[in-house]
């Protein structure tokens, strides 16, 4: 399906197959080379597919993109063909990258320097100050009576023991959002370590599709606890610190919010999207599997490890 796809959408010829990439926890990703160069063709996750405006909400977020590329931002953004980046092939939607130089570093390999270098790029792209547009910042907004339900269904163990941590952060999330939308920047909005390919201490941004309006300090201090390491059920203070003294942050009165935000909207947003995945018999089993995978490795131990931890991470002093 790919060699079809890139038949029709690439110049030039294929020089040697495609290659599926590793690391994407939610699309698949091939690297392509023609005679023309190489290219990264991105499938969007059939389910993400089926969502209502979902071409549009792409097509909006990678204008976004462009538009910090034009300010200097080191953005990889999609290849645009007769003024779309996402194109429809065979009932699945793809979009085109061009490909860059480049690594993923795993959390292990984060030094003080890269942590530096992230500083300043929140602080780049929030400097950007690109026009926000009517309406508040979207959030994955669930009941507690889903979460009962969907943790209920999964009959997973470990997922009922958080279950009333998740409730409370839900009410603390769900609370946070009307301070939150008083200061709104127009950035990235999924910057954490698997988003940033470095070549030596040179880094390129890829995935913008989550890019439009978020708080600005609900990014940096959430995905400085990300670079951090607590994804993995650590804490490095000293990258935290260093990622958030780099930026700068002028006010912290919403520090609370900021945190509740951040867990809300990304830590349990993707948490009940991989439950859903694991558990739903509407999924494929490749996509059952690796739903179950990251609940059981990733999910279970971060939540648990939040909640052990919650009066330090909720009392940050920088």
């Amino acid at each position: 399906m790919i060699n079809l796809f890139c038949d029709k959408f690439l110049p030039g010829t294929l020089l040697v197959p495609p290659k599926l990439l590793r690391g994407g926890a939610l699309h698949h990703n091939w690297k392509v080379t023609t005679v023309q160069g190489s290219y990264v063709i991105k499938k969007i996750n059939p389910e993400i597919a089926k969502k209502p405006d979902v071409i549009k909400n792409y097509e909006a977020s990678e204008a976004v993109a462009h538009q910090f590329e034009l300010k200097g931002i080191p953005a990889i953004t999609a290849i645009a063909i007769d003024s779309h980046f996402v194109h429809s092939f065979n009932d699945s939607l793809y979009i085109i990258y061009p490909f860059a130089v480049g690594q993923i570093l795993p959390i292990e390999k984060i030094t003080n320097e890269h942590a530096k270098i992230v500083g300043a790029l929140f602080k780049a792209l929030h400097a950007c100050d690109l026009p926000v547009e009517k309406g508040s910042p979207h959030y994955d907004l669930f009941s507690n009576n889903h979460w009962t339900t969907l943790i209920n269904n999964s009959k997973e163990p470990d997922l009922s023991r958080l279950l009333p941590s998740i409730l409370k952060w839900n009410d603390l999330y769900r609370s946070s959002i009307p301070t939150l939308n008083k200061t709104v920047v127009i950035s990235h909005r999924d910057l954490h370590y698997s988003n940033i390919l470095w070549d030596g201490l040179k880094p390129s941004i890829i995935d913008w599709e989550s890019a439009g309006p978020t708080n600005s300090l609900q990014e940096v201090l959430g995905f400085a606890l990300e670079w951090s390491g607590i994804i993995a059920s650590q804490f490095n203070k000293e990258i935290f610190q260093t990622i958030l003294t780099t930026y700068s942050p002028k006010d912290l009165t919403t520090q609370k919010e900021a945190f509740y935000g951040w867990l809300g909207n990304s830590v349990l947003g993707w948490t009940e999207f991989n439950i859903r995945r694991a558990y739903d018999k509407t999924f494929t089993p490749p996509e059952q599997s690796r739903g179950l995978e990251i609940i059981k490795e990733k999910m279970i131990p971060c939540l648990s490890f939040i909640e052990k931890h919650l009066n330090e991470l909720t009392t940050f002093t920088f």
